[in-house]
């Protein structure tokens, strides 16, 4: 896939300039006194794209399909307007246009400047409504399934002393997951962690069984289904006991699998 865009992207800081009754809002990079012009709305924005980008790099990004188009100026040109013009930051009256229409991710704002300005291009309707709802709709469903998944997941704490084993069953809802068991052992604990022994059967094909060293704050997966999947994580050491906390989720994973396993041994 081409890149559609190539800006130079410098890490900046965007100090927001403003004068009393002020015509203009501009911001500067630290450390440097060039003031870089912020738009007011769409039709500004297409008036001072046109002005900063090099007409070769305008023509290529016209050419392009408005998917690709708009994906690959994502991390280019997109980012440099986030950064540049105020949306990062939230504080510049451009983010303010977006923010009194419901927009309020820096991505989708400089999504839907980059959607807009393919299509003013190409002498295309813009549908600014449009692509403002799409964004909102997909929030909107987003948070759904979020507290949709909250309200379905399920949670077991179990504390544990040495060579002490702790055995669930049946927290799970799931056909998939009818049959669900696990037990957990601890092995042995440091000051950092601990060696627990974990065997979990779904009869899915995706469980884990063997021992491994978790430190403070680890997760480890340890069954998948089709629809759900666990994790163990230790939450923290208590003298010569552990805390542990077994989660289940829907899917897909929530939480990032830190832990590596040292050695298999099925109990």
């Amino acid at each position: 896939m081409k890149k559609i865009i190539t800006v130079i992207i410098i890490s900046v800081i965007p100090l927001i300039c403003f004068a009393q009754n002020s015509p203009v809002q501009t911001a500067s990079k630290e450390g440097d006194k060039e003031q870089i012009y912020i738009p007011k709305d769409l039709d500004d924005c297409f008036r001072e794209l046109k002005k900063i980008l090099p007409k070769e790099q305008i023509e290529e990004f016209k050419k392009a399909k408005e998917e690709n188009a708009v994906d690959n100026a994502h991390m280019g040109l997109g980012r440099w307007m986030r950064n540049n013009w105020g949306l990062l930051a939230g504080n510049s009256w451009l983010a303010k246009y977006f923010k009194d229409k419901g927009v309020n991710n820096p991505d989708d704002m400089s999504g839907i400047i980059s959607t807009s300005f393919h299509r003013h291009l190409n002498n295309k309707p813009i549908e600014l409504q449009k692509q403002v709802k799409y964004y909102k709709d997909w929030w909107k469903e987003r948070d759904k399934e979020e507290k949709e998944k909250k309200q379905r997941e399920k949670k077991e704490v179990l504390t544990l002393g040495l060579n002490q084993r702790a055995t669930i069953k049946d927290i799970w809802e799931d056909k998939s997951l009818k049959n669900w068991n696990i037990q957990v052992t601890l092995v042995k604990l440091e000051s950092n962690g601990a060696l627990i022994t974990v065997y979990s059967s779904t009869f899915t094909g995706k469980d884990y069984n063997g021992t491994v060293f978790l430190e403070v704050g680890e997760h480890l997966q340890i069954a998948q289904s089709e629809e759900v999947f666990s994790t163990i994580k230790l939450d923290k050491i208590i003298e010569d006991r552990v805390v542990l906390s077994l989660r289940i989720y829907p899917a897909p994973p929530a939480p990032k699998v830190s832990a590596q396993p040292l050695t298999i041994e099925i109990k």
